[in-house]
């Protein structure tokens, strides 16, 4: 089996950044890059990434953060942003503001969502210097929203976009019952999220890009252990296909203040202790036995 593992949201800090990029040292295959902030830059890439001959994914993003596009509407005409052009936005809030707007407001939704969409993939092109193999996922898996996945679909030429991430997980459920009510969330956020992934798959082979075909990061994300992943892997049983592992191993001191964040409703996830956890989960060994085990 090929397995993957991928650390989501690299670049919100420094603190973050050098978490994560500590972790390529212990079996981080690679890592997804946020670039609607001010703090990644080239130097970064190559010195945290490249240097370590790891591989980025872009991390797309219309959660929070400043967006990139400065609108040309009034405030009142900008679906995605407020008027300050940051971000609030939620899964649920992207199929809401589109699949439940009409006539030109859908339009306007869409259009604004493919500005931000194309412009985070230019500043990412510029910063990685890739031109010729893009992979892309999203923060919370939003580009995962049909009408979003098909803005990117229709990008993909432009900007060689060779590998989209889908997130086909399977249940574990030993670890499901032990802690359902508090999952539940998670649960319907993850059989929402392999429908859209089947949607996907579909498209894919169409475009001829690439994806995965399980994926583990969903029900548990960012409370993953190395105990979790290992009885992830005995439930596929073997099989030849490619797994992408999902962790957040980089995590922020809750001093740390930048734009990105300051006004973060995620703050308290970004600095929990799970995130800690998760980084111990490479720098005790415990993912490179695993890696010299299963692959």
């Amino acid at each position: 089996m090929k397995i993957i593992f991928n650390a989501d949201d690299f670049g919100i800090s420094e603190e973050n950044t050098q978490n994560i990029s500590d972790c390529f040292d212990y079996g981080l295959d690679s890592c997804s890059v946020i670039v609607n902030n001010n703090y990644v830059t080239r130097e970064i890439i190559r010195n945290k990434i490249f240097s370590k001959n790891k591989k980025t994914n872009l991390h797309l993003n219309l959660i929070e953060g400043t967006a990139i596009t400065q609108s040309k509407e009034n405030y009142e005409k900008n679906f995605i942003t407020n008027k300050h052009n940051t971000f609030d936005n939620s899964f649920i809030k992207l199929i809401f503001i589109y699949y439940f707007s009409l006539g030109d407001k859908k339009k306007l939704v869409k259009k604004q969502i493919k500005e931000e969409i194309e412009n985070q993939i230019k500043k990412y092109i510029y910063i990685t210097n890739k031109y010729d193999f893009i992979s892309i996922d999203s923060h919370q898996h939003v580009h995962l929203i049909p009408f979003i996945f098909d803005i990117i679909l229709d990008l993909s030429k432009k900007y060689k976009i060779k590998y989209i991430r889908t997130t086909k997980e399977i249940l574990l459920i030993d670890e499901l019952l032990i802690s359902f009510f508090s999952n539940l969330s998670n649960i319907i956020k993850l059989y929402a999220l392999n429908y859209f992934s089947y949607l996907a798959k579909k498209k894919l082979h169409k475009f001829e890009i690439k994806t995965c075909k399980y994926f583990f990061g969903v029900m548990f994300t960012g409370k993953i252990t190395s105990d979790k992943i290992k009885k992830y892997l005995k439930k596929l049983k073997n099989d030849k296909d490619t797994l992408e592992i999902l962790l957040h191993p980089g995590f922020i001191n809750k001093k740390e203040n930048n734009d990105f964040f300051k006004n973060s409703k995620f703050k308290n996830y970004y600095s929990s202790i799970d995130r800690k956890i998760e980084k111990k989960n490479f720098t005790s060994g415990k993912i490179q036995l695993i890696k010299n085990t299963y692959v």
